[in-house]
């Protein structure tokens, strides 16, 4: 194994120290850092540059936005007077790895727990909802703030809300707590708890909707398969046998995990509660991420790495598709020895390196395992990188000349091996409108890669939903539904599940009799799910016979919480209610939960 073992220094030195990867010298404290054999640990950024950073994000430049803290524990009446904490923005203006400037972007906050660039402007997680900051004049400060969605009440601890989070056909998904919560920023807040959950909503605040319910107190962020199921961290999901567990989630639509007895659930249950993908101790598990790049080798692709604050480290996860859920396999990627090295984020570079957020030693308010407030104590982050991984030229692809290009050669970079590139690419076609759906069905139906196939559907999705939310009733988007039918008779699982996925949210009616057809009889339980997941959304009484057929067989908990779910949200008893007359006995039992 590979150590990092920084020392101490006089402040404000370390800016003109070169820093190295093993054998830094750093201010704030000692600490040793633990990685595995075959990668390396660089100082991104410390003190003074920045303070007590929690989560962040990159904008398509490159700028890395952190939600803050100014190091004061508070309750909300202590928070409301001082409003301490802000958005920081870090810039690498030399390229080196190492960020050398630091701006606030945005001030007088409350708790920003989480942050998301989208489209010029940045979506912030802070009570009492999610906030859009846009900065209007290019001085690196925000001049313009939107209360864009969500309603939540908060006693000052972090646990109150968090995200957002995009998916990959656009929506946003955000996290809140146990303090209760309204969807509707101008509504009515519950007069107590309420189950928490994960929700998802439009970028410009509409369609509002809990997607999952679970925990006794705080889901923290969600990450996406390549299909785009929903991964998670909560702290404090269960107490089986007295003692706290928190846990990685496979959060699906609709689905209820444990949660207290006394907590209002938003959403009709259907059956037991459904279990977590990877069942842990006190770690207070925060950030999680999906690798996405190439730079640290194919065995990682697509692993899940989360930060664990109690236990000072960053787990990694492989993922194997198990029925219609997953199996998980945890093992340690990253360790700090320090008590006060404290993890909140990990996040995937354009380079394909990962940083690691360290908030510090500060907090305490909520925290069982922080009683000492210790401020003096500033956090840090880290880089890690492949040793010898070639390097990634033109990671986000600032030399592309992405205003000349046509929709043809934006096609092209679907298959870019650089995924800041292709999320580019991305929003470069929905910007094409209906010029971008041609060669978009063109590559559905003639690319022989498989994940340029599955990226093409997302960009159909993204410029469905676009053109959704200027009019409701948009040509452009009812033709990018119609070229999204391939999708469903793709020769791969992805494809098809991917197709499922995005003509779900988009609420394609036309896509009915397909759907139907896949939750009957593909072989693949993930896409049966996905498939009777649309179904549900649609709410078309014509599903309900082809839901009460795939009850009848032997599916796990997951694949079977969709039928039920689906058979619910259609709401036609009198349909379903024939599925009690019959001799299957998981038929019968399916049309009783949902009705």
């Amino acid at each position: 194994m590979n150590l990092f073992s920084p020392r101490a220094l006089l402040a404000g030195l370390i800016s003109l120290i070169p820093l190295a990867s093993f054998g830094g010298d750093f201010q704030f404290k000692n600490v040793t850092i633990n990685v595995p054999d075959g990668f390396t640990v660089e100082l991104a950024a410390a003190p003074p540059l920045v303070g007590y950073p929690m989560m962040a994000c990159f904008d398509d430049r490159g700028r890395l936005f952190i939600a803050e803290a100014g190091g004061t524990n508070g309750v909300m009446e202590v928070l409301e007077k001082i409003k301490p904490n802000f958005i920081r923005m870090l810039e690498d203006t030399n390229g080196d790895g190492r960020f050398d400037k630091s701006t606030i972007f945005a001030g007088d906050l409350l708790i920003p727990n989480g942050a998301l660039w989208h489209d010029g402007a940045l979506y912030v997680a802070e009570p009492p909802g999610i906030w859009r900051y846009t900065d209007v004049d290019g001085d690196g400060v925000a001049d313009k703030r939107e209360h864009i969605a969500g309603k939540v009440r908060s006693n000052g601890m972090s646990s109150t809300l968090h995200g957002p989070i995009m998916g990959p056909t656009g929506r946003f998904f955000w996290c809140s707590g146990q303090s209760g919560y309204s969807l509707d920023k101008d509504g009515e807040l519950p007069p107590g708890r309420i189950a928490p959950g994960v929700f998802s909503l439009r970028a410009d605040g509409t369609e509002h909707e809990v997607f999952a319910v679970g925990g006794l107190a705080n889901p923290v962020e969600v990450a996406f398969s390549p299909e785009g199921e929903v991964f998670g961290t909560v702290a404090i999901l269960d107490r089986p046998d007295g003692a706290r567990h928190d846990a990685l989630m496979h959060w699906v639509y609709g689905g209820t995990y444990h949660i207290s007895a006394n907590d209002p659930n938003p959403l009709k249950r259907t059956g037991d509660f459904l279990p977590p993908l990877s069942h842990v101790g006190q770690v207070a598990p925060s950030g999680v991420m999906r690798y996405r790049g190439s730079q640290f080798g194919n065995e990682f692709r697509d692993n899940i790495f989360w930060a664990h604050f109690n236990t000072h480290k960053i787990v990694r996860t492989q993922l194997q598709r198990h029925g219609a859920t997953f199996k998980s396999v945890d093992e340690d990627f990253f360790v700090g020895d320090n008590v006060d090295f404290h993890p909140t984020d990990v996040l995937e570079d354009a380079d394909g390196s990962l940083l690691v957020i360290d908030t510090g030693g500060w907090f305490r308010h909520g925290c069982p395992t922080s009683q000492i407030a210790k401020p003096d104590v500033r956090g840090a982050i880290y880089r890690v990188r492949k040793t010898g991984a070639p390097v990634v030229a033109d990671p986000r692809g600032a030399k592309i000349p992405w205003a000349k290009a046509k929709a043809d050669d934006l096609t092209k970079l679907l298959g870019d091996s650089r995924p800041a590139v292709v999320e580019r690419a991305t929003f470069e076609l929905v910007k094409k409108s209906r010029k971008a759906i041609s060669p978009l069905e063109k590559v559905l139906q003639k690319d022989q890669r498989v994940e340029v196939r599955r990226n093409a559907v997302w960009a159909l999705a993204q410029l469905d939903e676009f053109e959704s939310q200027t009019s409701p009733n948009s040509v452009t988007a009812k033709k990018a539904r119609t070229a999204l039918l391939t999708a469903l008779t793709d020769a791969h699982r992805s494809v098809r599940q991917s197709g499922a996925h995005a003509l779900g949210i988009a609420r394609a009616r036309e896509a009915v009799p397909q759907l139907a057809r896949l939750v009957e009889k593909d072989p693949e339980p993930s896409v049966r799910r996905e498939a009777a997941t649309a179904l549900g959304r649609f709410a078309d009484a014509s599903a309900v016979p082809s839901l009460l057929q795939a009850l009848r067989e032997d599916n796990d908990a997951f694949l079977t919480h969709s039928l039920i779910y689906a058979l619910i949200q259609i709401d036609r008893p009198d349909l379903t209610g024939k599925g009690l007359a019959e001799s299957n006995t998981r038929v019968r039992r399916g049309a009783l939960l949902a009705l």
